[in-house]
């Protein structure tokens, strides 16, 4: 690689040497964008180079726009929406440690499906009230240590206002002595809590009544959302089947910075050297394949529901 040489002053047409990003004098200078921040307004000019890339190579649709990093981000979703999704910790951080909130604002660009994510009123599970429903469960069949379920209430509140469905999307069992709710994505990572929680009662599974819980949102002061039965025997030995291994652990320090490491590493270093950090988010190998094993998971719980044929076979002298 050539070395560059920079010195005290540039001489003659030395300052050439560089290439530089654009960032609009409009954004500098005028007082409307006075409160975008500076990280935000060089994004804005990092953003006009990749389109410049973009123009020079002719990407554009049939309308003549020029897409932006090889994706045009008005069409839907858009990789920030997907992001949102895949990645909501590098997603958070972008949008509002980074400054790309407030440029996307600007461009009118959506960053989020959250606007847009429909009512599920009208599907099929749906509870106006989850904790009412929830709670008749536990009169019902929980015998001993019922107040478990008021850790359960606080976690189902706490995520309604989560943009994305991973937060919002919960297992939750009772048994006669205690219940038990923990995230239906971490739940398929083997090793996570999750996994140890939900797959603890595998061999014993008498006298539990689990559920998939996922979060609408608070409609009319009420916790709303889907509440669909699960046969736990047959859904924990799918769980322990077909869980993947944790790779990679995603989180924020005590200074609120995001980190990542090795699985192994965040195991015996991180937790047992660094303190504050919170936000944790396990990841396997491949994101795309987990969220498929969920997908299928889904579809594997309504032939659990469905009653089995039975054939009349008459015998025949």
């Amino acid at each position: 690689m050539e070395a560059v040489i920079v010195s005290d002053y540039f001489y003659g047409e030395e300052s050439e040497q560089f290439s530089y990003f654009r960032i609009p004098r409009l954004l500098v200078r005028s007082k409307k964008f006075k409160m975008l921040s500076t990280d935000a307004k060089l994004l804005y000019g990092l953003m006009l180079d990749r389109m410049g890339l973009s123009a020079k190579h002719g990407w554009h649709d049939e309308l003549g726009r020029v897409y932006m990093f090889g994706v045009h981000l008005e069409k839907e979703p858009n990789r920030f929406q997907r992001m949102e999704v895949t990645h909501p910790k590098q997603y958070d951080f972008c949008i509002h440690k980074l400054g790309c909130g407030d440029v996307l604002d600007y461009l009118h660009i959506p960053k989020t499906t959250k606007e847009r994510t429909p009512s599920m009123e009208h599907e099929k599970g749906y509870q106006p009230d989850i904790l009412a429903f929830l709670e008749k469960v536990v009169h019902k069949n929980t015998l001993a240590y019922a107040e478990d379920f008021n850790i359960d209430k606080n976690t189902l509140q706490l995520s309604a206002d989560a943009s994305d469905v991973e937060h919002r999307s919960f297992l939750w069992l009772s048994r006669p002595n205690g219940t038990w709710c923990v995230p239906e994505r971490e739940a398929f990572l083997r090793d996570s809590s999750a996994y140890h929680t939900w797959t603890f009662y595998a061999n014993q599974p008498k006298g539990i009544m689990a559920y998939r819980v996922v979060v609408d949102g608070f409609r009319d002061r009420k916790l709303a959302g889907r509440v669909i039965p699960l046969d736990y025997a047959k859904q924990a030995q799918r769980v322990i089947k077909s869980a993947l291994p944790i790779t990679k652990v995603q989180y924020r320090d005590k200074d609120e910075y995001f980190c990542e490491s090795r699985y192994d590493t965040f195991r015996y270093d991180v937790m047992r050297w660094e303190t504050g950090i919170h936000d944790i988010r396990y990841v396997p190998e491949n994101e795309a394949e987990l969220q498929s094993l969920l997908m299928l998971e889904h579809q594997m719980e309504k032939q659990d529901k469905r009653p089995r044929r039975t054939k009349s076979v008459t015998m025949q002298r």
